[in-house]
């Protein structure tokens, strides 16, 4: 769709609100959400544009979509893994080329608030 776009906008404002459903399909246990997710956001970086706003609100999707990630696939009340799962879990996350890439280059005055600089710093 972007490449197919005559116009796009990027804004700060926030247009739409996710309400979060435990029991939901997207919430089963997927210990390979980390590698769906980077998947279908290294598709979309083959169509960037040169506007680093662009660029930015990319790298910003990225690091949403890796916390999520990270939420479901390790961190899901309804699923028990150990403590150690969870950690190395979060390390294949965080070791994801396109997550590394958007940590370094990500300017953290994009980010919406402290909470985003919070999680940006933690996957750092």
């Amino acid at each position: 769709m972007i490449k197919k776009s005559n116009i796009i906008v990027i804004t700060n404002r926030i247009s739409y609100y996710y309400v979060m459903n435990d029991s939901s399909i997207s919430h089963i246990f997927q210990p390979n959400a980390v590698d769906y997710m980077m998947k279908s956001m290294s598709l979309i970086e083959t169509e960037l544009f040169d506007k680093d706003e662009c660029k930015q609100a990319y790298y910003y999707r990225i690091l949403g979509e890796i916390t999520e990630a990270i939420q479901y696939a390790y961190f899901s009340k309804k699923f028990k893994i150990s403590f150690c799962k969870k950690i190395k879990g979060v390390k294949y996350a965080c070791n994801n080329p396109l997550v590394i890439k958007s940590l370094k280059n990500v300017k953290f005055s994009f980010l919406p608030n402290k909470g985003w600089k919070l999680k940006a710093l933690l996957l750092k």
